[in-house]
């Protein structure tokens, strides 16, 4: 048998983008993945600007944006913009992505609390209820279902200090954003980025990854306390939220840059502090 440097579980987007990056550097790599085809799983439709700069960075972007994923066809929703729509005062939004060649994905978001849908039968409710958060009727007007409908939570996981004994866990495997504020597919790929530079400033692997592992955790931190913002202002349900939105919003309106940027241009790229929360929530 023979020997490998690295052994990748996984040959999704974090998986395979690192093993390509260190075998580009002379590791020795094995990748070991149990799909012989690629399974849709109805993610990934917006990768972050920041997430941009890392596929740059591995060396797979020109891979990423040759694949496309289509689910409703016929559609005369644009294709040279996504839109996304808050109902903040309902705790729902409304998403559509184009695909080209007139199919889009589109999505529709509630809270937990709200039964799912799922099937051929719910996509006439699928459309009503995303039609009544706001999303343009005549996006839909002649519209036909291409794909499954189906219902899969928002909710965010993580492993403390991803890294054990020779073993990193990158990508969803190491933390799971919540899916409204599309920065999986980015945070996934700093994490393969962040551990092959920590490899390779390292001969010493079992220091380099504890080193990716506490860099990890300073990302996540800052990724997911700006979520729990964002879920804050424009998700939460009840007088208590709906007192912050009012407070909050139309002070957003006049001046933009007091939504906090981490969603564009990264955990790190600005602070995410009490100063900043403060700021965003209008209480000061």
């Amino acid at each position: 048998m023979p020997d490998y440097d690295i052994i990748t579980v996984g040959g999704g987007l974090g998986g395979a983008s690192f093993a390509k990056a260190m075998a580009e550097r002379g590791a020795r790599v094995l990748v070991v993945e149990r799909e012989a085809k690629f399974k849709d799983r109805v993610r990934g439709e917006w990768l972050a600007p920041w997430g941009v700069a890392e596929a740059h960075e591995l060396g797979v972007y020109e891979t990423l944006i040759s694949q496309c994923g289509y689910h409703i066809e016929n559609t005369p929703a644009p294709m040279d913009y996504s839109v996304a729509v808050f109902n903040p005062f309902a705790s729902r939004i409304a998403l559509m992505f184009p695909q080209g060649d007139r199919r889009a994905r589109f999505y529709f978001g509630a809270r937990s609390s709200e039964p799912g849908m799922s099937g051929d039968r719910e996509v006439p409710r699928f459309i009503e209820e995303s039609v009544k958060t706001g999303m343009p009727a005549e996006y839909f007007e002649g519209a036909t279902s291409a794909g499954p409908l189906a219902t899969f939570s928002g909710a965010d996981s993580w492993v403390d200090h991803p890294y054990r004994n020779g073993v990193a866990l990158i990508g969803d495997a190491a933390a799971q954003s919540d899916q409204t504020w599309g920065q999986g597919m980015a945070l996934t790929l700093r994490d393969a980025r962040i551990l092959r530079d920590a490899l390779l400033a390292d001969d010493d692997w079992e220091a380099a990854g504890h080193a990716y592992a506490e860099e990890h955790d300073r990302q996540f931190h800052d990724l997911h306390t700006a979520e729990s913002w964002f879920t804050g202002i424009f998700m939460e349900p009840g007088a208590e939220a709906d007192a912050r939105r009012a407070k909050a919003l139309p002070q957003v309106a006049m001046d933009q840059t007091r939504i906090p940027d981490t969603f564009f241009s990264g955990p790190g790229s600005a602070p995410v502090d009490e100063t900043a929360r403060r700021r965003f929530f209008g209480e000061e």
